[in-house]
């Protein structure tokens, strides 16, 4: 058994399907246990190979498992031609967050780095004109140490690695759910 794309699915294909599952194609019941199916208008019925042998697309599988072969797809399935893949480029509602979060420590490095690199400067020309033992070559050093500083802060608040950081995290939590609670999430 192997998983494919439902996109990749052509006329003969079996299919099985549980609880849960999405029915993917036009079928038609090979063989079911305990089928009840909920359709795009709501309505939930009883199917078996017998009674009501045929499985709509994108309708969903409440309870049972199900065996069936794939009979029509594409524009003359009943989800037609208006229906459009599955765009799996696009980012989730956590990457989203996630990017805007990033987007905010971006900036708030950005005003930092600025906030600090002014203010030192400011500082080195009251010590300059106060201190006259200051002269260019110490002048020109504390120029260039406040701006690898305000650099270093723009390096370090920007968090390329926080969305790689987020998934890993949830990864090893679901990892620990399964393997001590077996807890399980789609």
């Amino acid at each position: 058994m192997q998983q494919i794309d439902i996109w990749s699915l052509v006329v003969g294909d079996v299919v099985i399907l549980n609880a849960g599952d999405k029915v993917p194609a036009d079928c038609i019941i090979i063989s079911s246990s305990n089928l009840s199916v909920e359709d795009e208008n709501s309505q939930v019925s009883q199917k078996d190979e017998m009674n009501a042998p045929f499985l709509r697309a994108d309708s969903f599988i409440l309870q049972g498992t199900v065996r069936a072969v794939v009979v029509c797809v594409g524009v003359n399935s009943t989800r037609g031609a208006q229906a459009k893949p599955i765009e799996l480029r696009s980012n989730t509602p956590l990457q989203q967050k996630l990017g805007n979060l990033s987007q905010t420590f971006t900036y708030i490095g950005l005003w930092a780095a600025a906030i600090i690199f002014v203010t030192s400067t400011v500082i080195l020309f009251i010590q300059t004109g106060v201190d006259i033992e200051v002269d260019g070559k110490i002048f020109t050093k504390k120029i260039v140490e406040n701006f690898i500083l305000g650099f270093i802060i723009i390096l370090v608040a920007i968090p390329e690695g926080l969305p790689m950081t987020v998934g890993i995290s949830l990864a090893y939590s679901v990892d620990n759910m399964f393997n001590k609670e077996k807890i399980l999430i789609r």
